[in-house]
C-alpha cells in the first residue's frame, strides 16, 4: 500500500516532478488529492515549491529537507482522518477536503520561507493559474520582514496591497501637505497594529504560523482601505477605486507619452507619477488637481490610442519589379471579454461582476443600440461586484427589492448576453425559481436558482415578478467536475450574489440607487420585456 507514496517521493527526491499524477494510485492520501481539481492544484504547486526551495538551498542542505517532507507526507493525511492503512470512502467529506487543503496551504508556505531570511533571496510567489499576478507596491526582491514576504507569497495580498495603496496615494494627494505627514503617521500605526493583531513577527523568515496569519492581514487591508476610500472624493475616489488593471494601463500610458521617466510600472502614483499627472494636465489645458479621476483618464487613454503604433507590411516588389508597401495597419485593443451590466441609477453607473471587468484596459456598453465608453469606478474582488460608469443616458433603471425576502421556490427572471455574437444581440430572458437561499458549503452571499445561465449572463439582474432585483448572476456549477466526481450531470444548479451584499458594497462606496416594494405580480415574459430596457451589454477590451 506504500508503494505509490514511495514512487511519488522517489521522483521528488530524483528531481523536479510536473503535474500531480494520478493514474494507478492506491494510496488512500493520494486517492484524496485525485477526486478534488483544487486538492490536484495545490499538489502541483507544492511540488514547486519543493524544486524552488531545493534550488534555493543546494544540494547540500537538501538532504535535510527531504527527510523533513517524507515526515510530513505520512503524517498529514493521518491527522486529517484518512490513515494509509485504511480504505477511504467516497464521496469525501467536506470536513476531510477542508483538512487536505489547509494542511497543503500550510505546508507550501513553509517550503515557500524554507532557507529564507530577512534580507535573504525572496520567496518566490506561487503561480496563479487563473490571472496575471498583479502587485504588490512594492519590490519583493527587497522584501526584508516577514509582513512584506507574507504579501509576496499570495498572490491575492499583492493584488490587494496594490490596491491599499491605490487608496492611500490618492488621499495622499488630496490632504496635500497640511494633512499629509498625520497619514504617513496613519500608516506606520497600521503596519505596527496589523503585525501585533495578527501576531506577524517583526523579524526573520515567513514561517507556516505566519503563513496562518494571512486571513487576518487580508482582513485588516481590507478595512483600513475602505476607511480611506470613504474619506475621498471627486478625482481621487475615482482614482482610488478603479481596477488595479487599468491603474497599472494608466502609468504605463503616461510613461510612454515621456511624463513618468523609464523604470519599474508599479502602481504607486507617488513623487515621479503626481508629477507626471501635474505636467500632463498642464500641457492639456486640463484642470491641475494631480490626480487621474475618471474624465482624465478617458482623455488619456483617447490620446495613447491616437498614437498607436503603425505597423508596415514588408516591401514587395510589383508585376513591374517595383517595390511597394501594404497600407499601413494601425494597433487595435483587442476584444478580451464581454458580459452583462444593468442600470442602477440615473448617473450612467451600471452594475456587474468584478470578474467580467476584472483584466479590462477599457470597458464598452451597448445600451438599447448606443455605444458607450465607460470606466470602472468600484469594485469588490471577494463579492464579484463592480460598478461602471458612462454618460448618463436614458435607460431606466431597476430598483432593488425592499421589505419581505425572497424564499426557496418563488419564481425569479435571469437577463443577460449570453455566447455573444451568437444568439440574438438584444438580452436573452430565461425563468426559473430560487432553490436555496446559500451557495456552495452554505456561503450565505449566495442564492441558488434553477433559471437556465450561461458565459455572457454574468452580471446580469435576478429579478422577482415585481421586477425589482434580488440579486446579480454570478457563477454556475462545474458540470463535468461534478460529473467526474460524482457520476452524474447536473443541471440547472447556478448562483447569483444576494442583492444584500450589492447594497451594502453600493453603500459603502457612496453609489446611488432606489428600492422597491414587490407588492404586485407581473407575467414573466413582462418583467423581461420592461427589464431589456435597463440591461447592457458590456464588452472588455485590453
Amino acid at each position: 500500500m506504500w508503494l505509490v507514496a514511495v514512487s511519488l517521493l522517489a521522483l521528488l527526491y530524483s528531481g523536479t516532478a510536473a503535474a500531480f499524477e494520478c493514474a494507478g494510485v492506491t494510496l488512500p492520501s493520494t486517492l484524496v488529492i485525485c477526486s478534488d481539481p483544487e486538492l490536484m492544484r495545490l499538489g502541483d504547486e507544492r511540488q514547486e515549491a519543493i524544486n524552488e526551495a531545493r534550488g534555493r538551498i543546494g544540494e547540500e542542505a537538501w538532504p535535510a529537507l527531504w527527510e523533513n517532507q517524507k515526515a510530513w507526507v505520512r503524517s498529514y493525511a493521518t491527522a486529517c482522518g484518512v490513515p494509509p492503512d485504511r480504505p477511504v470512502s467516497f464521496p469525501v467529506s467536506g470536513s476531510i477536503r477542508a483538512c487536505f487543503k489547509q494542511a497543503a496551504i500550510a505546508r507550501i508556505a513553509y517550503l515557500r520561507a524554507y532557507g529564507v531570511s530577512a534580507g535573504a533571496a525572496p520567496v518566490p510567489p506561487p503561480r496563479d493559474a487563473g490571472r496575471g499576478r498583479i502587485g504588490p507596491s512594492f519590490d519583493c526582491s527587497k522584501a526584508g520582514y516577514p509582513l512584506a514576504l507574507l504579501i509576496c507569497a499570495d498572490a491575492d495580498l499583492s493584488r490587494l496591497d496594490l490596491r491599499f495603496g491605490q487608496a492611500y496615494w490618492a488621499l495622499f494627494q488630496q490632504l496635500g501637505p497640511e494633512g499629509q505627514p498625520q497619514l504617513k503617521q496613519e500608516d506606520l500605526a497600521f503596519f505596527d497594529q496589523v503585525q501585533a493583531q495578527c501576531q506577524v513577527p517583526r523579524s526573520g523568515p515567513l514561517t507556516a504560523e505566519a503563513w496562518r496569519s494571512r486571513d487576518c492581514v487580508r482582513d485588516a487591508y481590507e478595512k483600513m482601505r475602505e476607511a480611506w476610500i470613504a474619506r475621498l472624493t471627486g478625482p481621487a475616489r475615482e482614482e482610488a477605486t478603479r481596477s488595479p488593471e487599468k491603474h497599472l494601463a494608466l502609468q504605463q500610458e503616461l510613461q510612454e507619452l515621456g511624463f513618468v521617466p523609464p523604470g519599474p510600472i508599479d502602481g504607486v502614483y507617488g513623487h515621479d507619477t503626481r508629477a507626471a499627472i501635474l505636467a500632463w494636465q498642464q500641457a492639456h489645458g486640463r484642470p491641475v488637481t494631480g490626480l487621474l479621476g475618471d474624465p482624465d483618464a478617458l482623455a488619456l487613454e483617447r490620446e495613447v490610442a491616437s498614437r498607436a503604433p503603425v505597423s508596415l507590411e514588408p516591401r514587395r516588389p510589383d508585376e513591374r519589379g517595383r517595390e511597394t508597401t501594404a497600407p499601413p495597419t494601425t494597433s487595435r485593443p483587442e476584444l478580451h471579454a464581454s458580459g452583462t451590466a444593468f442600470a442602477i441609477n440615473t448617473r450612467g453607473e451600471f452594475l456587474t461582476n468584478y470578474h467580467v471587468v476584472e483584466a479590462c484596459a477599457s470597458v464598452r456598453l451597448r445600451i438599447g443600440g448606443a455605444r458607450r465608453d465607460g470606466s470602472v469606478i468600484a469594485n469588490d474582488e471577494r463579492n464579484d461586484l463592480a460598478v461602471v460608469r458612462a454618460l448618463p443616458s436614458s435607460a431606466p433603471i431597476l430598483r432593488f427589492r425592499e421589505g419581505k425576502s425572497i424564499r426557496p421556490a418563488d419564481p425569479i427572471v435571469v437577463l443577460g448576453f449570453p455566447y455573444a455574437g451568437l444568439l440574438a444581440s438584444t438580452p436573452q430572458v430565461t425563468t426559473g425559481a430560487i432553490s436555496a437561499l446559500a451557495g456552495l458549503h452554505d456561503d450565505t452571499r449566495y442564492l441558488q436558482l434553477t433559471a437556465p445561465v450561461q458565459p455572457g449572463n454574468s452580471g446580469g439582474p435576478l429579478l422577482d415578478l415585481s421586477g425589482n432585483v434580488v440579486g446579480i448572476v454570478s457563477a454556475r456549477i462545474n458540470a463535468l467536475a461534478v460529473a467526474e466526481k460524482t457520476g452524474t450531470l447536473p443541471e440547472n444548479i447556478n448562483f447569483a450574489i444576494k442583492s444584500g451584499i450589492i447594497r451594502s458594497f453600493l453603500e459603502a462606496n457612496q453609489i446611488e440607487y432606489e428600492t422597491a416594494q414587490s407588492s404586485g405580480k407581473l407575467e414573466p415574459a413582462d418583467v423581461g420585456e420592461l427589464a431589456a430596457k435597463s440591461v447592457a451589454f458590456l464588452e472588455c477590451y485590453k
